[in-house]
């Protein structure tokens, strides 16, 4: 007879009286993980991303837009104003057959040093086959492109060709640098103003670089603006151009969606570019 009671209590328990705690946030059950699962910092975009793409083409972290024509190498993000650096991440530009190419990409995460380029993946200075992880920090192949994704809160894309997209957990707002921007939730301040005074895409562009020891390259010069290159503009305020000419060198609206450039395909009001 105890022991029946036994079982029943038990059955009781886990039927009638654990949904209840669960349900008032007194008890949670969690399982047992045995092995580490990496996920993204999001399973769909939730805004805070910043991308390259196509002809030049940048998305701030806070959603500006513009375009700069650079080939040195450039601070891209990096969370400067915390007190310890979580990740720093640079990039480069070269043209290969006459189009521009983002060619090199250097990771530091948690003092692990990550370097991209076109084939070649290396993890503190070894050649490394995908996928690889170590360190809370996760390298793989999905679709065209390389993820990197880590337990600090990000993960970036690269296609291995012209464009790249960094997500970022929302606790780096205001703590960031680089091309990406700020990450104060207002586009163009404090990015494009500096001692009152409004930068151009090329100048605020020429802040990033970042030389090498022996390296001297020089800085964008300022060109007259036309409707190919100015871009500071929202999206929502900008027209469809369809199937217009090749004029401007733009993208596809697929490659914008998928490096966060467009919330909505559907959009009437958002760049349709061709590739």
């Amino acid at each position: 007879m105890g022991k029946s009671m036994g079982i029943w209590s038990s059955i009781y328990f886990l039927l009638i009286v654990l949904p209840c705690l669960q349900a008032q946030g007194i008890y949670s059950f969690i399982s047992p993980i045995l092995n580490p699962i990496f996920t993204s910092s999001s399973s769909a975009h939730n805004g805070y991303v910043c991308s390259t793409w196509g002809n030049n083409y940048f998305k701030a972290l806070d959603g500006d837009i513009f375009y700069f024509p650079g080939q040195c190498n450039y601070l891209f993000a990096s969370n400067c104003k915390s007190v310890t650096e979580d990740f720093n991440i640079q990039i480069r530009r070269s043209i290969v057959n006459g189009l521009p190419t983002v060619s090199h990409i250097g990771l530091k995460i948690e003092g692990v040093f990550i370097e991209l380029t076109k084939d070649t993946v290396k993890f503190s200075d070894q050649v490394v086959s995908l996928p690889y992880s170590l360190s809370g920090i996760q390298i793989d192949r999905i679709g065209a492109y390389i993820r990197i994704i880590s337990k600090v809160g990000l993960e970036f894309k690269w296609n291995e060709d012209d464009a790249a997209m960094l997500e970022l957990d929302q606790k780096y707002q205001n703590q960031t640098c680089g091309l990406c921007g700020d990450f104060n939730g207002d586009p163009v301040y404090n990015e494009f103003i500096f001692d009152n005074v409004k930068l151009t895409d090329n100048q605020y562009g020429n802040l990033q670089k970042r030389n090498g020891p022996t390296e001297t390259c020089a800085d964008v010069l300022e060109v007259p603006q036309n409707n190919c290159t100015d871009l500071r503009m929202t999206i929502s305020q900008t027209q469809v151009v369809g199937n217009e000419p090749k004029t401007c060198n733009f993208v596809s609206r697929s490659t914008l969606l998928a490096f966060g450039a467009l919330s909505n395909a559907s959009d009437s009001n958002c760049i349709a570019l061709n590739s």
